[in-house]
Protein backbone atom coordinates (compact mmCIF):
# COMPACT_ATOMS: atom_id res chain seq x y z
CA UNK A 1 0.00 0.00 0.00
CA UNK A 2 2.71 2.30 0.60
CA UNK A 3 4.37 1.33 -2.43
CA UNK A 4 1.08 2.13 -4.72
CA UNK A 5 0.46 5.53 -2.40
CA UNK A 6 4.33 6.56 -3.41
CA UNK A 7 4.12 5.71 -7.25
CA UNK A 8 0.74 7.75 -7.30
CA UNK A 9 2.29 10.83 -6.21
CA UNK A 10 5.57 10.44 -8.54
CA UNK A 11 2.71 9.78 -10.97
CA UNK A 12 0.78 13.33 -9.73
CA UNK A 13 4.11 15.09 -9.49
CA UNK A 14 5.38 14.27 -12.92
CA UNK A 15 1.97 14.93 -14.27
CA UNK A 16 2.28 18.72 -12.81
CA UNK A 17 5.56 19.20 -14.11
CA UNK A 18 4.01 17.88 -17.77
CA UNK A 19 1.59 20.33 -17.63
CA UNK A 20 3.78 23.51 -16.67
CA UNK A 21 5.76 22.50 -19.74
CA UNK A 22 2.96 22.06 -21.72
CA UNK A 23 1.96 25.47 -21.15
CA UNK A 24 5.37 26.96 -21.48
CA UNK A 25 5.63 24.85 -24.84
CA UNK A 26 2.76 26.43 -25.95
CA UNK A 27 3.30 30.19 -24.99
CA UNK A 28 7.23 29.23 -27.18
CA UNK A 29 4.84 28.32 -29.96
CA UNK A 30 2.31 31.17 -29.72
CA UNK A 31 5.48 33.38 -29.72
CA UNK A 32 7.18 31.92 -32.75
CA UNK A 33 3.68 32.21 -34.84
CA UNK A 34 3.72 35.70 -34.00
CA UNK A 35 7.47 36.44 -34.94
CA UNK A 36 6.71 34.55 -38.29
CA UNK A 37 3.91 37.11 -38.96
CA UNK A 38 6.20 39.68 -38.86
CA UNK A 39 8.79 38.51 -40.35
CA UNK A 40 6.52 37.67 -43.92
CA UNK A 41 5.28 41.26 -43.73
CA UNK A 42 8.89 41.76 -43.70
CA UNK A 43 9.77 39.51 -46.27
CA UNK A 44 6.93 40.70 -48.98
CA UNK A 45 8.30 43.93 -48.43
CA UNK A 46 11.77 42.77 -49.40
CA UNK A 47 13.18 43.96 -45.92
CA UNK A 48 14.49 40.30 -45.01
CA UNK A 49 15.55 37.27 -47.11
CA UNK A 50 14.27 33.79 -47.90
CA UNK A 51 17.11 32.22 -45.91
CA UNK A 52 15.79 34.06 -42.95
CA UNK A 53 11.99 33.50 -43.58
CA UNK A 54 13.38 29.56 -44.34
CA UNK A 55 15.23 29.64 -40.96
CA UNK A 56 12.14 31.02 -38.97
CA UNK A 57 9.69 28.27 -40.33
CA UNK A 58 11.95 25.85 -39.77
CA UNK A 59 11.74 26.92 -36.72
CA UNK A 60 7.85 27.03 -36.07
CA UNK A 61 7.87 23.47 -37.53
CA UNK A 62 10.64 22.15 -34.66
CA UNK A 63 8.23 24.08 -32.35
CA UNK A 64 5.30 22.93 -33.56
CA UNK A 65 6.18 19.33 -33.38
CA UNK A 66 7.55 19.49 -29.74
CA UNK A 67 4.37 20.98 -28.42
CA UNK A 68 2.55 17.51 -30.37
CA UNK A 69 4.29 15.36 -28.62
CA UNK A 70 4.27 16.82 -25.22
CA UNK A 71 0.49 17.34 -25.24
CA UNK A 72 0.68 13.58 -26.39
CA UNK A 73 3.09 13.04 -23.11
CA UNK A 74 0.26 14.78 -21.29
CA UNK A 75 -2.55 12.81 -22.45
CA UNK A 76 -0.88 9.61 -21.60
CA UNK A 77 -0.35 11.12 -18.06
CA UNK A 78 -4.30 10.63 -17.61
CA UNK A 79 -4.19 7.06 -18.16
CA UNK A 80 -1.02 6.52 -16.07
CA UNK A 81 -2.82 8.86 -13.19
CA UNK A 82 -5.81 6.60 -13.73
CA UNK A 83 -3.50 3.39 -13.30
CA UNK A 84 -2.10 4.85 -10.51
CA UNK A 85 -5.27 5.74 -8.59
CA UNK A 86 -6.36 2.29 -9.37
CA UNK A 87 -3.43 0.28 -7.96
CA UNK A 88 -4.15 2.55 -4.58
CA UNK A 89 -7.13 0.99 -4.71
CA UNK A 90 -6.22 -2.39 -4.99
CA UNK A 91 -3.72 -2.16 -2.55
CA UNK A 92 -6.00 -1.01 0.17
CA UNK A 93 -8.33 -3.46 -0.57
CA UNK A 94 -5.70 -6.44 0.27
CA UNK A 95 -4.22 -4.44 3.31
CA UNK A 96 -8.29 -4.44 4.61
CA UNK A 97 -8.52 -8.22 3.92
CA UNK A 98 -5.25 -8.55 5.51
CA UNK A 99 -6.75 -7.31 8.74
CA UNK A 100 -9.51 -8.50 8.32
CA UNK A 101 -7.49 -12.44 8.30
CA UNK A 102 -5.56 -11.07 11.09
CA UNK A 103 -8.85 -10.14 12.99
CA UNK A 104 -9.94 -13.85 12.42
CA UNK A 105 -6.77 -15.74 13.46
CA UNK A 106 -6.27 -13.54 16.90
CA UNK A 107 -7.92 -14.86 19.68
CA UNK A 108 -8.93 -12.60 22.37
CA UNK A 109 -9.92 -13.37 26.07
CA UNK A 110 -13.20 -11.59 27.40
CA UNK A 111 -11.19 -10.89 30.05
CA UNK A 112 -7.72 -10.90 31.53
CA UNK A 113 -7.22 -14.04 33.92
CA UNK A 114 -4.69 -16.83 34.98
CA UNK A 115 -4.75 -19.78 31.40
CA UNK A 116 -4.94 -22.93 33.26
CA UNK A 117 -4.61 -25.09 30.67
CA UNK A 118 -4.24 -24.89 26.84
CA UNK A 119 -6.04 -27.08 25.13
CA UNK A 120 -5.15 -26.75 21.21
CA UNK A 121 -1.54 -27.12 19.51
CA UNK A 122 -0.54 -24.65 16.71
CA UNK A 123 -1.50 -25.50 13.19
CA UNK A 124 -4.21 -27.51 14.61
CA UNK A 125 -7.82 -27.08 12.86
CA UNK A 126 -10.77 -26.71 15.45
CA UNK A 127 -14.57 -27.38 15.34
CA UNK A 128 -16.99 -24.28 16.23
CA UNK A 129 -17.41 -24.17 20.18
CA UNK A 130 -13.68 -26.25 20.73
CA UNK A 131 -12.07 -24.70 24.01
CA UNK A 132 -8.76 -23.61 22.80
CA UNK A 133 -7.53 -22.71 26.33
CA UNK A 134 -9.06 -22.66 29.98
CA UNK A 135 -8.92 -19.74 32.14
CA UNK A 136 -10.10 -18.13 35.23
CA UNK A 137 -10.07 -13.86 36.39
CA UNK A 138 -8.39 -13.34 39.58
CA UNK A 139 -10.99 -10.33 40.06
CA UNK A 140 -13.57 -12.67 40.02
CA UNK A 141 -12.59 -15.78 42.09
CA UNK A 142 -15.43 -17.95 43.87
CA UNK A 143 -15.55 -20.02 46.97
CA UNK A 144 -18.30 -22.58 47.56
CA UNK A 145 -19.31 -23.56 50.65
CA UNK A 146 -21.13 -27.03 50.85
CA UNK A 147 -24.36 -26.52 54.09
CA UNK A 148 -26.25 -28.23 55.75
CA UNK A 149 -30.19 -27.03 54.62
CA UNK A 150 -30.88 -26.23 58.12
CA UNK A 151 -27.51 -23.62 58.41
CA UNK A 152 -28.45 -22.95 54.90
CA UNK A 153 -31.66 -21.67 55.90
CA UNK A 154 -30.51 -19.69 58.77
CA UNK A 155 -27.57 -17.59 56.52
CA UNK A 156 -31.32 -17.40 53.83
CA UNK A 157 -33.41 -16.10 56.67
CA UNK A 158 -30.45 -13.90 58.17
CA UNK A 159 -29.95 -12.44 54.91
CA UNK A 160 -33.61 -11.51 53.82
CA UNK A 161 -34.07 -9.95 57.42
CA UNK A 162 -31.20 -7.36 56.18
CA UNK A 163 -28.58 -8.75 58.55
CA UNK A 164 -24.60 -8.68 57.94
CA UNK A 165 -22.88 -12.02 57.48
CA UNK A 166 -19.60 -12.16 57.86
CA UNK A 167 -17.08 -15.10 56.20
CA UNK A 168 -13.60 -15.85 56.03
CA UNK A 169 -11.18 -18.69 54.55
CA UNK A 170 -8.20 -19.65 56.25
CA UNK A 171 -5.36 -19.50 54.24
CA UNK A 172 -1.56 -19.55 55.09
CA UNK A 173 -2.51 -18.39 58.94
CA UNK A 174 -4.19 -15.51 57.52
CA UNK A 175 -8.17 -14.80 57.12
CA UNK A 176 -9.58 -13.82 53.88
CA UNK A 177 -12.89 -11.94 54.13
CA UNK A 178 -15.19 -13.20 51.99
CA UNK A 179 -18.43 -10.98 50.35
CA UNK A 180 -21.88 -13.98 50.47
CA UNK A 181 -23.10 -13.92 46.50
CA UNK A 182 -25.66 -16.81 46.37
CA UNK A 183 -27.25 -19.58 48.28
CA UNK A 184 -28.57 -22.53 46.13
CA UNK A 185 -32.31 -22.65 45.86
CA UNK A 186 -31.82 -26.58 45.69
CA UNK A 187 -29.24 -29.55 46.34
CA UNK A 188 -27.14 -30.36 43.63
CA UNK A 189 -27.08 -34.14 42.13
CA UNK A 190 -24.62 -35.98 44.02
CA UNK A 191 -23.29 -33.43 46.57
CA UNK A 192 -24.39 -32.99 50.12
CA UNK A 193 -26.36 -29.74 51.48
CA UNK A 194 -26.92 -26.78 49.55
CA UNK A 195 -24.18 -25.07 47.86
CA UNK A 196 -23.34 -21.20 48.87
CA UNK A 197 -21.14 -18.89 46.80
CA UNK A 198 -18.60 -16.20 48.44
CA UNK A 199 -16.59 -13.92 46.11
CA UNK A 200 -12.98 -13.59 47.50
CA UNK A 201 -10.64 -10.38 46.65
CA UNK A 202 -8.58 -10.22 43.88
CA UNK A 203 -5.66 -10.06 45.95
CA UNK A 204 -6.61 -12.74 48.00
CA UNK A 205 -4.29 -14.88 46.14
CA UNK A 206 -6.00 -18.00 46.42
CA UNK A 207 -5.56 -21.03 44.09
CA UNK A 208 -8.31 -22.45 41.81
CA UNK A 209 -9.36 -25.67 42.79
CA UNK A 210 -8.03 -25.36 46.85
CA UNK A 211 -9.57 -26.71 49.78
CA UNK A 212 -9.76 -23.86 52.63
CA UNK A 213 -10.99 -23.65 55.51
CA UNK A 214 -14.14 -21.57 56.23
CA UNK A 215 -15.66 -19.98 58.86
CA UNK A 216 -19.28 -17.86 58.63
CA UNK A 217 -20.15 -16.08 61.66
CA UNK A 218 -24.20 -15.90 61.70
CA UNK A 219 -26.20 -12.73 63.08
CA UNK A 220 -26.35 -13.19 67.15
CA UNK A 221 -30.23 -15.13 68.20
CA UNK A 222 -32.05 -14.20 71.48
CA UNK A 223 -33.43 -17.51 73.47
CA UNK A 224 -30.55 -19.48 72.80
CA UNK A 225 -27.87 -21.70 75.21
Amino acid sequence: LTEARSELQRVQARQRAEIENTDRQRRLFELVVKKQERFRTLFGKGQISATDYDALEQQRLEMEMALARQEMALAMHAAELASAEAGVMRAEANAQESRLNLERLTLTAPFAGTITAVEAAIGARLDAGQAVVTLFSEASQRVRVALAERDAGALRDAREAGATILAAARMAGRDVPLELLEIGAQVRSGRAGTDVLFASPAAAGLALGRAVDVTITLPPQDGLI
